[in-house]
């Protein structure tokens, strides 16, 4: 008789319970599992635009002469295809008199990079 019983169960299949359980396993697994795909993706976005950066802030840092003067221009806009992004140059005094730190912070897409260095300074002329 028992027999027979195994036999009638395995014939008719899972139980609504069973699949239930089932089908929350499965949803908590993949809600898991977009939730870590939209965070490497929005991860990949931020490194392509501080790489974006980067290069921008190399590229004003190598135009910027190794002796500053005060008529050099302190802000302004970046070449196209990046024409949106604007960057601004900032002068400190140092404790040496002939030398200035310089800080180029530039605004791309929304962010704010900073990088900092130092350069000689040419007082004007009088």
């Amino acid at each position: 008789m028992k027999k027979h019983c195994r036999s009638l169960r395995a014939q008719k299949g899972f139980s609504l319970i069973e699949l239930l359980i089932a089908g929350v396993i499965i949803a908590m697994t993949s809600s898991l599992l977009i939730g870590g795909l939209i965070s490497a993706n929005r991860s990949g976005e931020l490194r392509a635009q501080q790489a974006v950066a980067a290069q921008l802030l190399a590229n004003q840092l190598a135009l910027i002469s190794d002796q500053i003067t005060p008529e050099a221009p302190h802000q302004g806009t970046c070449p196209e295809p990046y024409s949106h992004s604007t960057w601004t140059l900032k002068l400190q005094d140092t404790a040496l008199l002939s030398v200035k730190q310089v800080e180029l912070e530039l605004t791309h897409q929304g962010h704010i990079f900073h990088v900092v260095t130092y350069r000689g300074f040419k007082e004007p002329q009088t």
